[in-house]
């Protein structure tokens, strides 16, 4: 028995594990139906498909970690999110109230790109002098310039893994990580910030607007984005997470709607597929 799927396709902008695994989900679904089909001699049928859509970052059923209630209520859930999704650290105790480091974020970066595209980033030729030994290190080298791009290191040799991020490399980051993974930059947007002056850079200053753009960050004040202070663990577990819910959203399609399957060929022995995307 032999089956054609056909139909007008399924929007996808990158290859993100949600979308395959609905396109695997609608295959399946099709192959079953012809073999039920066949088995009960059916000239004609219609389904249904139900793919899931829409944003997510599970926490439901997660394995939390054992101090996560030693931080703010409201970082809670995305640390959760963040180790069922495998971008923070296994383990039992995730430090919410450390600051983040540049090392540290090396590896959020490229597990956040990983459960995004479905992709490995893989280490490239760089030119950190610092870096040898760091636990980090294949992370650090997968961001670099050769890589994803999503570093720049904080000199023309260095890295300085050990060192806090500061809000404004945190934007830095994420938006450069956007960028890696949507192939585009981010959106732009104005902010109500009346601290960014004091930005070093116009690139610093834009990222800071992106992230205002897509919900990724409020400031530290309603006027105030504090670009030099350093950045929590828990706080970086929600940044990343809202970038991640955000692209996510944009990755996943709404469900196909009027699904048809049909038996044809000579002898019933085909099945053509048909749906209209959504839009």
């Amino acid at each position: 028995m032999s089956s054609a799927v056909t139909g007008k396709g399924v929007p996808v902008r990158v290859p993100s594990r949600s979308v395959r695994s609905g396109v695997l989900r609608f295959v399946r679904m099709a192959v079953a139906f012809v073999v039920v089909a066949g088995s009960l001699g059916l000239a004609t049928a219609t389904a249904t498909a139900q793919s899931g859509g829409g944003s997510i970052c599970p926490t439901d059923g997660a394995e939390g970690y054992s101090d996560a209630d030693h931080g703010s209520p409201t970082h809670r859930d995305d640390i959760a999110c963040l180790k069922e999704l495998g971008i923070s650290e296994a383990g039992d105790t995730y430090r919410p109230g450390d600051d983040m480091t540049r090392s540290e974020m090396a590896a959020f970066m490229v597990n956040t790109y990983m459960a995004l595209t479905d992709m490995e980033a893989q280490p490239e030729e760089h030119m950190f002098v610092d870096i040898e030994g760091d636990p980090n290190e294949d992370h650090i080298a997968a961001i670099s310039p050769n890589g994803l791009n999503i570093t720049k290191g904080t000199s023309e040799t260095t890295y300085s893994p050990g060192e806090p991020v500061f809000r404004g490399q945190m934007a830095l980051f994420l938006t450069r990580l956007y960028r890696a993974v949507m192939g585009s930059d981010a959106p732009m947007g104005d902010t109500p910030f009346t601290d960014l002056t004091e930005s070093p850079t116009t690139e610093e200053r834009n990222a800071i607007g992106q992230l205002y753009a897509l919900g990724v960050t409020k400031g530290t004040t309603a006027t105030t984005f504090s670009r030099g202070v350093n950045v929590t663990r828990e706080q970086m577990a929600s940044f990343v997470a809202r970038l991640y819910r955000h692209i996510d959203a944009l990755e996943t399609p709404d469900a196909p709607t009027g699904v048809t399957a049909a038996i044809s060929g000579d002898e019933g022995d085909s099945l053509d597929v048909s749906w209209e995307a959504s839009d």
